[in-house]
């Protein structure tokens, strides 16, 4: 005697039985065509002469007109059904079957990742020159993080200040870095700038800073700005811009220093120069001139370098 078609198949007559397709199913007995077999609820799969369905596990998905579920790709979680979401910005998955958001990985330091990628990749960032005072343009240069790369050659000046390196605050308070320094992360963040200021000191040159030299006995009024083996010393003060001296007075009473502008100063004793001396701060300026004779008997230099 005929039975009744399966579960799971349809039976058109005879001794024939055909599987309901992949993705279908039918939970009763006695289909007769393809038409008894039920499609899947969307999200849910099944393989040839299934009496139900089923959804894919997390960590798979079943692809659009897929028959199966495949493991989850790189870069994304599943979590059953046909669901695939990207891993956020800022964090990868490298392999597949990813279930859920914490399966993705932050990016380390100084990377980064857009949504749904399987890697990361290394930042890049700008270093912009500010000349700080100074006078010139410089393009920014592009590194990248955890490479070494040497800041550009400094292209800005200024007048009457040497260049003394970079900063990253404008008044030196900051992190210092040499001209053309090799640097390395100066920041994490990606495609962001950071600024460097060029630093400056003062150039203040006292090789011939203006002190005359007024010979033994020679008779300035109101003071007798004779100094005795009048030598001084100048030493360049980068901070002020000014040549800080010291005077050798004349040796007698009362003890005076003279400068080149016919001005004096009081005299004080040094005890580790055996002698008068005045200390004074002076704008280095450079005299020209020669010297002349006075009343036929002493000479001096008023600028007489």
């Amino acid at each position: 005697s005929c039975s009744d078609c399966p579960k799971g198949k349809y039976c058109t007559g005879g001794t024939n039985q055909t599987n309901c397709p992949a993705n279908t199913y039918r939970n009763a007995v006695g289909g007769k065509t393809v038409s008894d077999c039920t499609a899947c609820p969307a999200g849910q799969t099944s393989s040839e002469g299934a009496t139900s369905c089923a959804s894919c596990a997390a960590g798979t998905y079943l692809p659009s007109g897929g028959t199966s579920c495949e493991a989850c790709p790189k870069g994304k979680y599943c979590t059953g059904g046909t669901n695939q979401t990207n891993c956020p910005a800022g964090t990868y998955r490298a392999s597949t079957g990813g279930k859920a958001l914490s399966d993705c990985t932050n990016c380390p330091t100084g990377e980064h990742s857009s949504a749904g990628d399987s890697s990361c990749t290394k930042n890049t960032y700008y270093v912009a020159y500010n000349c700080n005072g100074g006078s010139g343009s410089m393009s920014n240069s592009t590194h990248t993080y955890g490479t070494a790369k040497n800041l550009t050659d400094n292209g800005c000046t200024r007048s009457g200040y040497k260049f003394t390196g970079w900063n990253k605050k404008s008044d030196g308070s900051g992190t210092s870095y040499a001209n053309k320094a090799s640097v390395n992360n100066l920041t994490s963040t990606n495609a962001a700038t950071v600024t460097l200021y060029a630093q400056w000191s003062l150039t203040v040159s006292c090789d011939n800073a203006a002190i005359t030299y007024y010979n033994q006995n020679e008779q300035r009024s109101p003071i007798p700005c004779n100094i005795y083996n009048g030598v001084y010393s100048c030493v360049a003060n980068t901070s002020t811009g000014m040549c800080d001296c010291t005077i050798n007075a004349f040796q007698g009473s009362p003890y005076y220093c003279c400068t080149f502008d016919d001005t004096y100063f009081t005299a004080s004793w040094n005890a580790d120069a055996g002698r008068y001396q005045c200390k004074k701060s002076f704008t280095p300026v450079q005299k020209s001139g020669s010297c002349k004779v006075v009343n036929n008997s002493y000479n001096w230099c008023d600028n007489y370098w």
